[in-house]
């Protein structure tokens, strides 16, 4: 029996990865199909040993529909040698509106320097834009991980295009990186120190905004699972789903509610307010 839970878990994480795989090769679109796979990975996570049928049933049918999108190959660089090749350079062309150039230097760059340096990198420019960006590209930092080193070039182009997406707009981003506050803190390595000053400056700035806001994102009958169960609870919320009931919102925002459960002793309501304290707190 337990020979067979293992060869099952083998069978879902190889199937999980070749998915990962799909959707590094699938071009930068609205939306695109790893904030939602990167989310359900993290629910299945929660217990992989019984992960929710129905979910896994709808993510098969939710990436019917990207199956028709895969993109060509990476575009070539540009194959002028260059003397020196900085990540202040890249940064240069990002600030500038320079796509091309950009997306062309990160070809460039991911010769020289580790996708998960330059993926944290990324993550630390999208801190100067919105919270669709931040979560967008705390996305693809998280995907490296699940896809074989070929394909990474593929992620952090796409985490170049968001960059320059100045239309990106994710459902409750603002909430969903609250949530994730403490998630990013704890993962994140080589740049810590600037990526930790950029984040609080965001935390700080939603504070302001939020402060005379008493906003609930949890639907009510989500609290009954997870008061006692945390994050169990929600894979319990998932199994009492029907497929139709499925949404790619849903699923990246029951992650960001994994997260905070997580990474947090916090059993409250879910508020803004209290969130905001919380992280504050933390990091006091």
């Amino acid at each position: 029996m337990a020979a067979e839970n293992n060869k099952s878990q083998q069978d879902l994480k190889s199937h999980m990865d070749s998915l990962f795989d799909f959707s590094s090769r699938i071009p930068y679109q609205k939306p695109h199909l790893i904030t939602t796979l990167q989310a359900a990975k993290s629910l299945i996570g929660i217990n992989p040993k019984n992960p929710p049928e129905q979910m896994l049933k709808w993510i098969e049918s939710y990436i019917s529909r990207y199956s028709d999108n895969i993109g060509n190959e990476n575009q070539a660089s540009n194959t002028k040698k260059l003397e020196i090749i900085t990540i202040e350079e890249f940064a240069k062309f990002v600030n500038k509106n320079e796509k091309t150039l950009a997306l062309d230097y990160i070809r460039k760059l991911h010769l020289v320097a580790s996708p998960q340096y330059l993926a944290e990198y990324i993550l630390e420019l999208s801190l100067d834009r919105s919270a669709s960006h931040v979560l967008f590209c705390w996305y693809i930092y998280k995907s490296l991980k699940n896809i074989k080193d070929e394909g990474k070039l593929f992620f952090l182009e796409l985490g170049v295009n968001c960059l320059f997406d100045n239309d990106l707009k994710i459902k409750n981003a603002d909430f969903i990186i609250l949530c994730l506050f403490r998630e990013i803190l704890d993962t994140i390595y080589i740049r810590y120190s600037t990526v930790y000053h950029l984040l609080m400056q965001q935390l700080l700035s939603l504070k302001i905004k939020y402060e005379k806001e008493e906003s609930y994102y949890l639907e009510k009958e989500i609290g009954p699972f997870i008061k006692h169960d945390r994050e169990f609870g929600l894979l319990s919320f998932l199994a009492a789903l029907k497929k139709d009931e499925y949404s790619s919102e849903m699923i990246i925002q029951l992650d960001a509610i994994r997260s905070l459960i997580k990474y947090s002793s916090n059993d409250k309501c879910f508020t803004y307010k209290e969130i905001i304290n919380s992280n504050l707190e933390y990091n006091a």
